[in-house]
């Protein structure tokens, strides 16, 4: 997932407990270009309304653009949680 939005540290905060809340696991970040990225992994159902949270955002943020890279099913997760990323 790619999420276009004015970083700030609450964006990844309120990622990270959407994810949990949604037993998701991956990661999240801020980019040096004005952008959060990550990766999550979960069910489809899961991730359908990851997806749509995306596109809300946390109350701070400003979402401009959601892109979804590389979408599919994985079969053993890679993560163990959902972490934040410096």
């Amino acid at each position: 997932m790619v999420l276009n939005a004015i970083p700030h540290f609450s964006n990844r905060k309120y990622t990270q407990k959407a994810a949990l809340k949604l037993n998701l696991v991956g990661w999240v970040e801020n980019t040096d270009v004005n952008t959060v990225i990550g990766e999550a992994q979960g069910s489809e159902e899961e991730m359908e309304e990851f997806k749509n949270w995306l596109f809300e955002g946390s109350p701070k943020s400003r979402v401009e653009r959601v892109e979804f890279l590389e979408e599919g099913v994985v079969e053993n997760p890679e993560y163990e949680t959902f972490e934040i990323r410096r």
